[in-house]
């Protein structure tokens, strides 16, 4: 019986701690979409009707350490991009996720924030040459 109040206690706590989370599409940074373009090409995406965002992924750099090889450093991929928004381009370059302040993987254009999720396919051992894709993730402000 002494061991019946703290289980229910914490099964109480599991239950109501579990509650799924809303998205606010008022919040800061919501996502409005997740952008696919392949290497020396152009992807187009209209927003609401009222902004057209053109992607041209102009070229990838990738130093991220291959699969099955033992490196130093992690290395990370640049993705040197066109986003030609409303009619305005703008000359950006975003990278995947790295722990260093210099590196940025993502930026803020008219409104909406840019972010470089991933770049396929992974570097690995033997050296793959295959088109390169860029993965980004698109939010409003």
């Amino acid at each position: 019986m002494k061991y019946l109040i703290p289980a229910f206690l914490v099964l109480m706590t599991a239950v109501v701690g579990c509650s799924k989370d809303e998205v606010d599409p008022n919040s800061p940074y919501y996502s409005v979409d997740s952008v696919a373009v392949a290497a020396n090409s152009c992807t187009t995406k209209k927003y609401n009707g009222d902004t057209t965002i053109v992607y041209c992924l102009d070229s990838v750099n990738d130093s991220r350490c291959p699969i099955n090889a033992l490196c130093i450093w992690q290395g990370y991929a640049a993705a040197k991009m066109s986003l030609t928004i409303n009619q305005v381009t703008h000359k950006v370059q975003l990278n995947t996720p790295v722990n260093y302040p210099s590196v940025p993987n993502d930026t803020t254009i008219a409104g909406f924030r840019f972010r470089l999720l991933d770049v396929t396919p992974y570097p690995s051992l033997p050296q793959n040459n295959a088109n390169k894709t860029a993965i980004i993730k698109v939010s409003r402000l």
